[in-house]
Protein backbone atom coordinates (compact mmCIF):
# COMPACT_ATOMS: atom_id res chain seq x y z
CA UNK A 1 0.00 0.00 0.00
CA UNK A 2 1.04 3.48 -0.82
CA UNK A 3 -0.29 6.58 2.09
CA UNK A 4 0.38 10.18 1.80
CA UNK A 5 0.79 12.22 4.03
CA UNK A 6 -2.18 14.48 3.09
CA UNK A 7 -4.38 11.61 2.89
CA UNK A 8 -5.25 12.14 -1.14
CA UNK A 9 -6.33 8.58 -2.69
CA UNK A 10 -3.80 9.09 -5.79
CA UNK A 11 -0.97 9.42 -3.51
CA UNK A 12 -1.79 6.40 -1.20
CA UNK A 13 -1.15 2.78 -2.51
CA UNK A 14 -0.35 -0.48 -0.56
CA UNK A 15 1.24 -3.17 -1.59
CA UNK A 16 -0.59 -6.49 -0.60
CA UNK A 17 1.10 -9.89 -1.23
CA UNK A 18 -1.40 -12.50 -1.43
CA UNK A 19 -1.70 -16.52 -3.17
CA UNK A 20 -5.31 -15.69 -3.07
CA UNK A 21 -7.32 -12.47 -3.70
CA UNK A 22 -10.55 -14.15 -2.93
CA UNK A 23 -10.69 -11.64 0.40
CA UNK A 24 -8.74 -8.80 -0.67
CA UNK A 25 -11.54 -6.45 -1.81
CA UNK A 26 -13.13 -7.27 1.60
CA UNK A 27 -10.50 -6.92 3.59
CA UNK A 28 -9.86 -3.08 1.86
CA UNK A 29 -13.19 -2.25 2.48
CA UNK A 30 -13.48 -3.55 5.77
CA UNK A 31 -10.08 -1.18 6.89
CA UNK A 32 -11.70 1.73 5.71
CA UNK A 33 -8.19 2.27 3.70
CA UNK A 34 -8.40 5.21 1.63
CA UNK A 35 -5.68 4.64 -0.86
CA UNK A 36 -4.63 2.82 -3.71
CA UNK A 37 -4.50 -1.17 -3.14
CA UNK A 38 -2.25 -2.95 -5.10
CA UNK A 39 -2.38 -6.84 -5.36
CA UNK A 40 0.53 -8.87 -5.76
CA UNK A 41 -0.51 -12.85 -6.59
CA UNK A 42 1.64 -15.78 -6.47
CA UNK A 43 1.24 -19.01 -7.49
CA UNK A 44 0.69 -20.48 -3.96
CA UNK A 45 -1.50 -24.37 -4.18
CA UNK A 46 -3.28 -22.92 -1.51
CA UNK A 47 -3.31 -26.56 0.32
CA UNK A 48 -1.24 -27.57 3.05
CA UNK A 49 -0.10 -30.67 1.23
CA UNK A 50 1.73 -28.47 -0.99
CA UNK A 51 4.02 -26.62 1.19
CA UNK A 52 7.08 -27.71 -0.76
CA UNK A 53 5.19 -26.64 -3.88
CA UNK A 54 4.70 -23.32 -2.31
CA UNK A 55 7.99 -22.77 -1.13
CA UNK A 56 9.72 -23.42 -4.75
CA UNK A 57 6.75 -20.94 -5.76
CA UNK A 58 7.70 -18.39 -3.45
CA UNK A 59 11.45 -18.56 -4.50
CA UNK A 60 10.53 -18.06 -8.14
CA UNK A 61 8.41 -15.13 -7.39
CA UNK A 62 11.01 -13.16 -5.68
CA UNK A 63 12.44 -11.39 -8.79
CA UNK A 64 9.09 -10.30 -10.16
CA UNK A 65 8.24 -8.86 -6.30
CA UNK A 66 11.61 -6.71 -5.91
CA UNK A 67 10.75 -4.93 -9.53
CA UNK A 68 6.87 -4.75 -8.42
CA UNK A 69 8.37 -2.78 -5.48
CA UNK A 70 10.77 -1.26 -7.39
CA UNK A 71 8.35 0.65 -10.07
CA UNK A 72 5.96 1.57 -7.01
CA UNK A 73 9.44 3.66 -5.42
CA UNK A 74 9.54 5.51 -8.63
CA UNK A 75 6.19 6.22 -9.13
CA UNK A 76 4.07 9.88 -7.66
CA UNK A 77 3.01 7.85 -4.57
CA UNK A 78 4.10 9.48 -1.30
CA UNK A 79 4.48 6.67 0.45
CA UNK A 80 4.27 2.90 0.50
CA UNK A 81 3.03 0.43 2.77
CA UNK A 82 3.31 -3.76 2.65
CA UNK A 83 0.87 -6.24 3.47
CA UNK A 84 2.03 -10.05 3.61
CA UNK A 85 0.00 -13.18 4.69
CA UNK A 86 1.62 -16.88 5.34
CA UNK A 87 4.43 -17.22 3.17
CA UNK A 88 4.17 -14.67 0.96
CA UNK A 89 6.11 -13.40 4.36
CA UNK A 90 8.82 -15.14 3.00
CA UNK A 91 8.69 -13.74 -0.43
CA UNK A 92 8.18 -10.38 0.63
CA UNK A 93 11.51 -10.18 2.72
CA UNK A 94 13.36 -12.21 0.76
CA UNK A 95 12.54 -9.46 -1.58
CA UNK A 96 13.44 -7.01 0.99
CA UNK A 97 16.89 -8.29 1.65
CA UNK A 98 17.41 -8.03 -2.17
CA UNK A 99 17.22 -4.61 -2.31
CA UNK A 100 19.74 -4.19 0.94
CA UNK A 101 22.04 -6.59 -0.98
CA UNK A 102 21.99 -3.79 -3.86
CA UNK A 103 22.08 -0.87 -1.48
CA UNK A 104 18.96 0.47 -2.88
CA UNK A 105 16.46 -0.80 0.50
CA UNK A 106 14.17 2.46 0.39
CA UNK A 107 16.35 4.35 -1.82
CA UNK A 108 13.54 7.25 -2.00
CA UNK A 109 12.39 6.85 1.82
CA UNK A 110 8.75 5.94 0.51
CA UNK A 111 8.64 2.81 2.14
CA UNK A 112 6.05 3.03 5.75
CA UNK A 113 4.75 0.17 7.53
CA UNK A 114 5.77 -3.62 6.50
CA UNK A 115 2.69 -5.52 7.94
CA UNK A 116 3.71 -9.35 8.14
CA UNK A 117 0.52 -10.88 9.52
CA UNK A 118 0.89 -15.24 10.72
CA UNK A 119 4.44 -14.90 9.04
CA UNK A 120 5.59 -19.14 7.98
CA UNK A 121 9.17 -18.08 8.26
CA UNK A 122 11.79 -19.92 9.86
CA UNK A 123 12.98 -17.69 12.97
CA UNK A 124 16.64 -17.99 12.63
CA UNK A 125 16.38 -16.99 8.51
CA UNK A 126 14.14 -14.03 9.68
CA UNK A 127 16.92 -12.69 12.21
CA UNK A 128 19.51 -12.57 9.34
CA UNK A 129 16.88 -10.98 6.86
CA UNK A 130 16.01 -8.33 9.63
CA UNK A 131 19.36 -7.92 10.66
CA UNK A 132 20.48 -6.89 7.41
CA UNK A 133 18.37 -3.70 7.79
CA UNK A 134 19.36 -0.69 9.72
CA UNK A 135 17.60 -0.40 12.72
CA UNK A 136 15.75 3.12 12.09
CA UNK A 137 14.29 1.61 9.23
CA UNK A 138 12.25 -2.04 10.70
CA UNK A 139 9.20 -0.46 10.36
CA UNK A 140 7.96 -4.22 10.95
CA UNK A 141 4.63 -5.00 12.16
CA UNK A 142 4.30 -9.00 12.82
CA UNK A 143 1.30 -10.37 13.66
CA UNK A 144 1.43 -13.87 16.08
CA UNK A 145 -0.93 -16.37 17.66
CA UNK A 146 0.06 -19.39 19.45
CA UNK A 147 -3.43 -21.25 18.71
CA UNK A 148 -2.23 -20.94 14.79
CA UNK A 149 -2.61 -24.76 13.69
CA UNK A 150 -1.14 -23.69 10.34
CA UNK A 151 2.82 -23.79 11.61
CA UNK A 152 1.95 -27.54 12.88
CA UNK A 153 2.15 -28.92 9.61
CA UNK A 154 5.31 -26.29 8.80
CA UNK A 155 7.33 -26.82 11.82
CA UNK A 156 6.92 -30.71 11.30
CA UNK A 157 7.88 -30.55 8.08
CA UNK A 158 11.00 -28.17 8.80
CA UNK A 159 11.68 -29.37 12.46
CA UNK A 160 12.14 -25.50 12.90
CA UNK A 161 9.92 -22.58 14.61
CA UNK A 162 7.65 -20.56 12.43
CA UNK A 163 8.01 -16.69 13.02
CA UNK A 164 4.18 -16.42 13.14
CA UNK A 165 3.99 -18.65 16.95
CA UNK A 166 7.16 -17.68 17.98
CA UNK A 167 7.66 -15.81 21.51
CA UNK A 168 6.89 -12.01 21.15
CA UNK A 169 10.15 -11.69 23.08
CA UNK A 170 12.25 -13.25 20.68
CA UNK A 171 11.13 -10.58 18.23
CA UNK A 172 10.79 -6.99 19.76
CA UNK A 173 14.75 -7.49 20.31
CA UNK A 174 15.28 -8.35 16.81
CA UNK A 175 13.72 -4.17 16.78
CA UNK A 176 10.67 -5.07 15.39
CA UNK A 177 6.53 -3.96 16.93
CA UNK A 178 4.85 -7.31 17.38
CA UNK A 179 1.46 -7.48 17.86
CA UNK A 180 0.08 -10.79 19.73
CA UNK A 181 -3.25 -12.11 18.75
CA UNK A 182 -3.47 -15.61 20.45
CA UNK A 183 -6.60 -13.99 22.75
CA UNK A 184 -8.73 -12.67 19.42
CA UNK A 185 -11.86 -14.91 18.73
CA UNK A 186 -12.04 -15.82 15.05
CA UNK A 187 -14.67 -18.25 13.27
CA UNK A 188 -11.42 -20.13 11.44
CA UNK A 189 -10.94 -23.73 12.23
CA UNK A 190 -7.10 -23.07 12.18
CA UNK A 191 -7.00 -19.70 12.97
CA UNK A 192 -4.34 -18.86 10.31
CA UNK A 193 -6.46 -15.25 9.47
CA UNK A 194 -6.95 -13.94 12.29
CA UNK A 195 -5.57 -10.25 10.89
CA UNK A 196 -8.52 -9.88 7.72
CA UNK A 197 -11.21 -11.47 9.38
CA UNK A 198 -11.01 -10.96 13.17
CA UNK A 199 -13.37 -6.94 13.47
CA UNK A 200 -11.09 -5.72 15.90
CA UNK A 201 -8.06 -6.71 14.41
CA UNK A 202 -9.32 -5.09 10.70
CA UNK A 203 -9.91 -2.11 12.58
CA UNK A 204 -6.79 -1.89 14.48
CA UNK A 205 -4.98 -2.30 10.60
CA UNK A 206 -7.49 0.11 9.50
CA UNK A 207 -7.64 3.02 11.95
CA UNK A 208 -3.87 3.18 13.52
CA UNK A 209 -1.31 1.42 11.28
CA UNK A 210 -2.19 1.86 7.88
CA UNK A 211 -3.22 5.12 8.81
CA UNK A 212 0.20 6.34 9.77
CA UNK A 213 0.15 5.62 13.34
CA UNK A 214 4.51 3.49 14.23
CA UNK A 215 3.77 3.04 17.83
CA UNK A 216 6.64 4.06 18.72
CA UNK A 217 8.77 7.09 18.73
CA UNK A 218 11.59 8.78 15.82
CA UNK A 219 14.02 7.92 17.69
CA UNK A 220 16.05 4.53 16.72
CA UNK A 221 15.95 1.61 18.75
CA UNK A 222 16.98 -1.90 18.91
CA UNK A 223 13.63 -2.75 20.81
CA UNK A 224 10.44 -3.24 19.10
CA UNK A 225 7.14 -2.76 20.86
CA UNK A 226 4.57 -6.17 22.36
CA UNK A 227 1.04 -5.21 21.33
CA UNK A 228 -1.34 -7.38 23.06
CA UNK A 229 -5.01 -7.43 22.37
CA UNK A 230 -7.15 -9.07 25.10
CA UNK A 231 -10.74 -10.45 25.34
CA UNK A 232 -13.02 -8.23 24.12
CA UNK A 233 -10.45 -6.36 21.84
CA UNK A 234 -8.62 -4.42 24.64
CA UNK A 235 -5.52 -3.36 23.53
CA UNK A 236 -2.73 -2.97 25.48
CA UNK A 237 1.29 -1.88 24.53
CA UNK A 238 4.31 -2.99 26.54
CA UNK A 239 7.39 -1.18 25.51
Amino acid sequence: MARSLRGERDKRSTLRETGSHRSDRAFVEDTGYDGVPLLFSWASDGRLTSYVYDINSALIARDAIYEVASTLGRSSFDTIEIVAHSMGNFLTMEALRTGVQQKLFDSTGKLANIILASPDIDYDLFAAQVRSIPPEKRRFFVLISDDDQAFRLSEFLSRRPRVGNIDADRLTRLGVNVIDLSEVKDKSSIHHTKFSEAPEVVQLLGTRILAGDSYSNNEPTLLGEVIVFGAGGALEIIK
